[in-house]
């Protein structure tokens, strides 16, 4: 009986964890927040052609730091996995957008809207000379 406890207990708290982990990365859309999410990109602004070497249709940005400022508020950190994909679960208001050492990026804000989950992808755009 105390062994059949004992596996039980295991159990509940592996499953309790295991859910924890799910549910912070499939963050979803509350009453009180929203949630943004897309890709960052780097992407050759100038010239307005495609060069051998560099994407025309901008590169993934994996493991970067995108910080989302509201008004009197610290900011809020996220960072890209290795596919330059975000996903952050913010309170409704609106951001300004950063990416510390990277440039500007575009759009450089966002409304956030209660309840919803909406797509932000994000752009650091760049000239040949300071691609590389």
């Amino acid at each position: 009986m105390k062994r059949a406890c004992l596996v039980l207990s295991i159990a509940v708290i592996a499953g309790t964890v295991g859910f924890g982990a799910l549910s912070t990365t499939t963050a979803n859309a509350t009453p009180e927040r929203g949630v943004i999410f897309g890709v960052l990109t780097l992407r050759l602004m100038s010239p307005p052609v495609c060069v051998v070497g560099y994407p025309c249709s901008g590169e993934p940005l994996p493991n970067t730091v995108i910080l989302f400022e509201r008004s009197g508020r610290p900011a809020v950190p996220t960072r890209t996995n290795a596919a330059g994909e975000y996903r952050l679960r913010l309170s409704s208001g609106s951001y300004t957008i950063a990416v510390p050492n990277r440039g500007s990026v575009r759009p450089s804000t966002v409304n956030v809207s209660a309840g919803r989950s909406d797509r932000l992808n994000l752009v650091i755009g760049t000239s040949i000379r300071n691609a590389g």
